[in-house]
């Protein structure tokens, strides 16, 4: 691994803009020589495309963009409320990762949420309410 693995909270709807940093002696060679050029590559068992040498695990439940901050890297966009990891993809073999962890959002939405926030509740109905 490049560095140790790193988890970060977020819910559905956050960016995140993913980078990384380069050792000073070895940039002269340019960042084509740090990054896995390749449009796929394979790890554990699994094909991933690669965006900037960076994948994600689950395509559905997040969405790799180029950034727009003029650096090698990419913008992350998390759409599901469920768990998801980043891969960054080194020329040299390695691999780093950054795993997502999802936080639902609690809004009542439905009964398995505890029902609609503006529900009235039985003993307000069997009063004739408050």
């Amino acid at each position: 691994m490049i560095s140790d693995d790193r988890s970060l909270f977020l819910i559905p709807g956050m960016r995140l803009d993913v980078s990384i940093l380069l050792e000073n002696e070895r940039g002269s060679r340019g960042i084509g020589y740090f990054v896995d050029p390749n449009p796929t590559t394979s790890y554990k068992g699994k094909t991933y495309n690669l965006l900037n040498g960076f994948a994600v695990e689950d395509e559905i439940t997040g969405e790799l963009r180029p950034s727009t901050r003029g650096r090698v890297g990419v913008e992350y966009l998390h759409k599901r409320p469920e768990k998801n990891f980043i891969y960054f993809f080194a020329l040299s073999g390695e691999v780093g990762a950054i795993s997502i962890v999802a936080v639902p959002i609690h809004d009542h939405s439905s009964i398995i949420q505890g029902g609609p926030a503006y529900a009235t509740y039985f003993n307000d109905d069997e009063i004739g309410g408050l």
